[in-house]
Formats: structure tokens, C-alpha cells, sequence
């Protein structure tokens, strides 16, 4: 499975083997799983997997196989290959696995979002509500100075414009909230766009 050309006789066997000897591979591809998403040629195989039992209406162990995911979110976001296959699950907009990724995120959405991808994946939980609200739950539970350097990083930034962006229109609690934790700093805040938003409620 690890192996791009020879996964291509396991995918067909999954097709054409008889219920028994399927549920047997579907079984070993949920207990490799992790590994396969962490290795350089089964990450590929698996996003492949994901969509082949979606396609072939094989829900239950498709369901299964994003909760494996969801449930490893943290370790392999910061995996080379891994984190492929994190995004490719977001991008299913499944919001129970979008849920179970945000739970599994819990308490480190603010580190991720300060790198590339990490900044992806928070900024993709923000596009549900409950996800949302619980990665703006834990920026307000940042000091004020912790939140000001998220806001001026490089990658940062774009994650708190959009926390910004998605709860004015959802939350006006968290949005004001979120406002008002920002506010006593807008002066390093002032050249950015947030500085900009900021000076716009005043």
C-alpha cells in the first residue's frame, strides 16, 4: 500500500475481492492508517483511498478512516507527508470530521497557526461555527501581547483577519470580545489590515 504502482493491485482488489476479503483490507488499511499517511508514497494511496470508498459508496469504513485522521490531526499536521492528508479531509467539508479535527487541535491552534499549513488547517476550522468558536475560544484565552504577535506574523495574520471576518458575521460576543483583546494594542497593530479594521470601529 506504501508503494504507489503496487497500491494500484490492492485499490483493484478492493473492487473485485469478495465482501469477506474486502472487509479483511479494510480492516488492515484503518490499522495502518497513520503510517501510511506519515510515509512518503502511502500518503498519496490513502487520499486515494478516501475518495475510492466514497465513490464506491463504502461510507461506514470511509467514516472510519476520517475519524483515524481526525484523530492523529495533531501529529501528523506536523508531518511532511501527513498533513496532506489532514487538508485533503477538510477539504470533504464533513463536519463531523471537521469537529473531530478542531477537538483533536484543542489547545494548540495558536501554535499552528503561527507556520504555513498549520495556519491552513485553523483557518479551514474556521469556516464552521462550533469549530470556529472554539479556535477563538483559545485565542481569548491568550495574553493580549500572545495574540498582537499571532496578529503580526507572517502567517498569523491571515488566521486572526479571518477569526475577525467569520464571527462578525456569526458571533457578535466572540467578535467583540476578540475586538476589545486587540484594541489596547492597536498601535502595533497600525500598517496591517487588522490595524485598519480596528481603526474602523473606533
Amino acid at each position: 500500500m506504501a508503494d504507489l504502482h503496487a497500491s494500484r493491485v490492492a485499490m483493484q482488489g478492493m473492487r473485485v475481492f469478495s465482501q469477506a476479503k474486502k472487509a479483511a483490507m479494510y480492516d488492515y488499511v484503518l490499522h495502518h492508517a497513520v503510517n501510511l499517511a506519515c510515509d512518503r508514497g502511502g500518503y498519496t494511496v490513502l487520499k486515494q483511498i478516501i475518495n475510492d470508498w466514497c465513490a464506491l459508496g463504502h461510507f461506514f469504513y470511509r467514516d472510519q478512516l476520517l475519524y483515524i485522521v481526525a484523530l492523529n490531526a495533531f501529529r501528523l499536521s506536523y508531518d511532511p507527508h501527513g498533513n496532506y492528508v489532514v487538508q485533503h479531509a477538510l477539504r470533504l467539508n464533513d463536519l463531523r470530521c471537521t469537529q473531530n479535527v478542531s477537538v483533536s487541535l484543542s489547545g494548540h491552534c495558536f501554535g499552528l497557526s503561527f507556520t504555513k499549513l498549520g495556519s491552513y488547517f485553523v483557518g479551514k476550522l474556521l469556516d464552521t461555527e462550533e469549530a470556529g468558536e472554539v479556535v477563538v475560544g483559545e485565542f481569548l484565552w491568550c495574553y493580549g501581547e500572545s495574540l498582537v504577535q499571532l496578529a503580526r506574523s507572517e502567517f498569523g495574520s491571515f488566521v486572526v483577519w479571518k477569526a475577525l471576518r467569520v464571527m462578525q458575521e456569526r458571533n457578535g460576543d466572540l467578535f467583540w470580545r476578540l475586538v476589545n483583546k486587540l484594541m489596547p494594542f492597536i498601535q502595533l497593530l497600525r500598517g496591517h489590515r487588522i490595524g485598519t479594521f480596528l481603526d474602523s470601529l473606533c
